[in-house]
């Protein structure tokens, strides 16, 4: 390629990338919920961003967090879906929080010039499935709180054109096979019962990571069955409220994560979108923002009970073992019980010996049964022969006093 061709292509993808506005994915979930995995599989795959560089820094899952980054930031970069070949045209920055009671860092995720361009996700995660519920409660409030204090700034002429964006959306949307036709004017279909009863006026995403676990939640396959037939009910009517959309997701197999990506690329820039709803195979789900309904959810309950969630899967009990209490000692008070023992046993063993020693004969007299000596060895130690005088100094002090007595 030529320098003046070289120098045209940057200019026209300088100008394109200045025409086209950075989009904001915030991903709220729990510590190890998978979401640092899933942002490294979008930024490796459809959202790649090259080589790992100082420009890049790419998300390494198995890479310590760092302590002083509770809201964390990655990107990946945005790419028209339509076309195979086209190049970056902007970038989707992407802001992270693991912990709820720092709750009020997401104003810096908030701008009021980007809330048009910005989705919402709550990252669950299949390997603490019992935690669903709680924290589709726990975050969907804390992000109606933090989102309602910035969306409340703006005019009302605004914040109503953000609702109608995600109203008419949820109306409009047909899967890519489908030929029902979408009436010109959107504001004389009604919404299904149920269907988006809460609008904040921004998209919303439920992904469930790791599902490649799904298999494995309960032993008893047909207990499992159950569980994951009631886990995406109850997800779905979350999803049906919010008028958000619902992934199951693994970086292990790659599971979802290209229509994840065209997904994001599709709500935040428009582009066309070609997957269909699937909620077949257990473990690739994905209902997009439309495509269900309350009804749709009944029509298709296989177990028919009115039964909860948490009927079925419960927080499993941890085994709690009483453990012996142990006290320890300061040093100072450690090396007085280590000398008092080692005194003690000094003692006890001086005793022992004198009393060998002096321990008086039948006639007075201490006498020696006759020893049979081992052979010696050929070359004596010092140490063999100072032990052996210790000992005979040891008898005759006996006998000397047993004859002065």
């Amino acid at each position: 390629m030529s320098d003046q061709k070289l120098w045209e292509r940057l200019l026209r993808d300088s100008s394109q990338s200045k025409r086209v506005r950075e989009g904001n994915l915030i991903l709220v979930g729990r510590k190890g919920s998978g979401s640092r995995a899933l942002i490294s599989s979008l930024q490796k795959g459809p959202g790649s961003l090259g080589k790992n560089t100082r420009f890049t820094q790419l998300i390494t899952p198995d890479d310590p967090e760092p302590m002083s980054c509770p809201l964390q930031y990655s990107y990946i970069n945005s790419k028209d879906i339509s076309d195979p070949q086209s190049d970056k045209i902007s970038k989707v920055n992407i802001y992270t929080l693991e912990l709820p009671e720092l709750k009020t860092l997401l104003e810096f995720a908030l701008n009021t010039k980007t809330l048009d361009k910005t989705m919402f996700g709550i990252v669950l995660d299949w390997e603490q499935p019992w935690r669903f519920t709680q924290d589709l409660e726990m975050w969907i409030d804390i992000w109606h709180e933090m989102l309602g204090k910035v969306v409340s700034s703006l005019p009302l002429e605004e914040q109503d054109s953000l609702i109608k964006s995600v109203e008419d959306y949820v109306k409009s949307y047909r899967d890519p096979e489908s030929t029902v036709e979408i009436p010109e004017n959107l504001q004389d279909i009604p919404l299904a019962e149920g269907v988006l009863e809460v609008n904040m006026g921004v998209p919303i995403v439920v992904i469930c990571c790791k599902s490649d676990l799904v298999w494995s939640v309960d032993k008893n396959r047909d207990q499992n069955e159950r569980i994951l037939d009631i886990a995406l009910k109850t997800l779905r009517e979350f999803c049906v409220t919010y008028g958000a959309s619902l992934f199951y997701t693994s970086s292990k197999n790659s599971a979802n994560v290209g229509v994840i990506y065209d997904y994001i690329m599709h709500r935040i820039y428009g582009f066309p979108f070609k997957h269909k709803s699937q909620i077949v195979t257990r473990d690739q789900i994905f209902i997009p923002s439309g495509w269900d309904s309350a009804s749709l959810i009944k029509q298709t309950d296989y177990l028919g009970s009115e039964k909860q969630f948490q009927d079925y899967l419960s927080k499993p009990k941890n085994r709690v073992t009483q453990k012996e209490e142990i006290v320890t000692t300061s040093d100072q008070d450690f090396l007085v019980q280590m000398k008092s023992k080692l005194e003690k046993s000094v003692n006890d063993t001086v005793k022992k010996i004198s009393l060998i020693v002096n321990k008086p004969a039948v006639g007075g007299e201490i006498t020696l049964a006759p020893v049979e000596h081992a052979p010696e060895p050929v070359s004596r130690g010092g140490s063999q022969i100072k032990l052996q005088e210790f000992y005979q100094m040891l008898l005759e002090k006996g006998n000397k006093e047993n004859r002065d007595s």
